[in-house]
């Protein structure tokens, strides 16, 4: 059964949208059949969301640590995880953190639609 093991409390860092993880975040998941492990001190900017949409969509909302193990996919992108894989994980984890049909749906929809751009981009 897919599930977070670890949640990680964050830290402000020096750029206003930039978070940074203080304790590890450990998440199981069903999806990528292995648990995905993103240190401490990971820097994330949680969810990105376009300007327009950020009254629909908060940044820091229920899904805050599935858009960590998400961006911590992209940027790393484990030469087991495709970009496809790393969206499915994110669509998973939004679901066991309780996030809105609705919400999982558009959240889901964007990254498909747009995070190639943002995963062309990710290198480490």
């Amino acid at each position: 059964m897919s599930r977070f093991i670890d949640t990680s409390p964050l830290d402000i860092g020096e750029r206003a949208s930039q978070w940074i993880t203080t304790e590890a975040v450990r998440y199981e998941s069903d999806i990528a059949k292995r648990v995905i492990e993103i240190p401490a001190g990971f820097e994330t900017d949680l969810a990105s969301i376009p300007r327009s949409f950020m009254g629909l969509i908060p940044v820091n909302g229920k899904h805050r640590n599935a858009a960590i193990v998400h961006d911590y996919l992209y940027v790393i992108k484990p030469d087991w995880c495709s970009r496809s894989l790393a969206d499915s994980v994110f669509l998973e984890a939004m679901q066991v953190l309780g996030e809105s049909r609705l919400r999982r749906a558009a959240m889901y929809a964007a990254v498909r639609v747009g995070g190639w751009v943002y995963w062309n981009r990710c290198s480490i």
